[in-house]
């Protein structure tokens, strides 16, 4: 009984403590202020020369990073002077939290070099120095400063014949400021190889042409041949410090491309519409614009050219450019037509896709949904008279009178190209 009462006196006597408000007592230390970093190194030059076989050496190493500040101390708490026996207890103040360190400047890279060549002996007379450089160093962080101290952590005080016990809680350190780290080091630069004298022409991989100018050709197109390859080191002379692997130049694939205009449609038509060449892996890409549908055949002519020889083309906009024609019949004679207003049936392919309705009251019921197999469609040029009463469609749905609704989704495709388009129109059978 006697150790409950004394845990209940414990608490009250914590809780007591803790909800008496405190007052403080001297100035915070200031926060010290974070270490600068380190510069970055310079990065050596690139350089690009002809070995000739005479000896001749070139730095072009990259300098290293510069160390950083340290971070600065975090103040002390000042003017610490603790009141005597107040009438509420004490706060002391903080000290100032460090300063962090600095981060250690990067190293910079190497130089990259261009070695031009008749004979590739001829760069072991050469000394190469492309050394990156150190990263700079990362410093301390500051020291946290220290708080105020209480000189007395505890006091009673009476009042109108009430006593009080107050307290004094000492000001909390600053905290140490972070480390900084060290700078990264910088890389060895690139190397490029090129077992000639003369300059490396420049590629045409990407050659876009106006569909008006197609039969100026032969368009040239062009692509550097690269191999990457490891032993720089072993190239060049004793004492270099460069990178292992390097690039070289391995020759040049060049293609001549021409078209042959072989479609219906004249070429002036496709005015200002443009073709694309790309060539990637010695493969020629031919990339009409999305306004021009075409097919076409490439072949390889005797001297190793390519001629893509284009036998239909239209715009793209006209497969699309349909509508309903009139309707005949009723049963299984009924029939309705749809008209290409653009004229390029001939042209295209086309295969149908129907949605069948018929009035009951106010409202529209699907009754029949499926493909139209091509027996039930005859074209007669640019007309297309699709026979909807041979279609699998109850026949009481097909009674002269009923009225409809009738959908055709037409899918048209001329070579890689395709699309599809939704019409409809309302008929009453016959």
């Amino acid at each position: 009984m006697q150790s409950h009462l004394f845990l209940i006196f414990l608490l009250v006597a914590t809780i007591g403590v803790q909800c008496q408000a405190y007052s403080n007592f001297g100035v915070d230390g200031y926060d010290g202020r974070n270490g600068a970093d380190g510069r970055p190194g310079r990065n050596g030059n690139d350089i690009t020369f002809t070995a000739s076989g005479s000896s001749a050496a070139y730095d072009m190493s990259g300098t290293n990073g510069e160390d950083a500040y340290v971070g600065e101390n975090g103040g002390d708490a000042s003017q610490c002077y603790q009141p005597n026996d107040p009438p509420y207890s004490l706060q002391g103040a903080n000290g100032g939290n460090g300063g962090y360190g600095g981060v250690g400047g990067r190293g910079g890279n190497g130089g990259s070099l261009t070695a031009y060549f008749g004979n590739i002996e001829n760069l072991k007379a050469v000394l190469v120095r492309s050394t990156p450089g150190r990263g700079g160093r990362g410093t301390y962080g500051g020291r946290g400063g220290i708080g105020c101290r209480c000189m007395k952590s505890q006091w009673t005080v009476t009042q109108n014949g009430n006593t009080q016990t107050y307290h004094c809680q000492n000001g909390s350190n600053g905290y140490n400021g972070s480390n900084g780290s060290t700078g990264k080091s910088g890389a060895y630069g690139a190397i490029t190889l090129i077992p000639q004298l003369s300059p490396v022409e420049p590629e045409v991989s990407y050659l876009p042409i106006k569909m008006e100018n197609l039969e100026q050709g032969p368009f040239e197109l062009s692509a550097n041949n690269w191999a990457s390859r490891s032993g720089a080191k072993l190239l060049f002379a004793p004492g270099s410090d460069l990178a292992d692997t390097y690039q070289i130049f391995t020759g040049r694939f060049e293609q001549l491309y021409r078209f042959l205009w072989e479609a219906s449609r004249p070429l002036g038509d496709f005015k200002g519409k443009t073709v694309t060449l790309t060539l990637s892996q010695e493969v020629v890409k031919v990339s009409f614009s999305d306004q021009v549908w075409q097919d076409g055949t490439e072949a390889v002519e005797s001297d190793g050219s390519r001629t893509y020889h284009v036998k239909s083309a239209i715009l793209a906009s006209e497969p699309y450019s349909l509508e309903m024609g009139t309707a005949a019949g009723s049963g299984s004679s009924f029939t309705v037509e749809v008209n290409d207003k653009a004229g390029v049936s001939n042209v295209v392919s086309s295969s149908f896709r129907i949605d069948f309705y018929t009035k009951a009251n106010v409202y529209y019921y699907r009754r029949y949904q499926g493909n139209i197999p091509p027996e039930a469609v005859i074209q007669k040029d640019n007309t297309f008279v699709v026979s909807v009463g041979k279609l699998p469609i109850d026949p009481d749905y097909l009674t002269p009178g009923t009225r409809t609704l009738i959908y055709f989704y037409m899918t048209r495709s001329l070579g890689k190209n395709s699309g599809t388009v939704k019409i409809g129109e309302y008929y009453t059978l016959k």
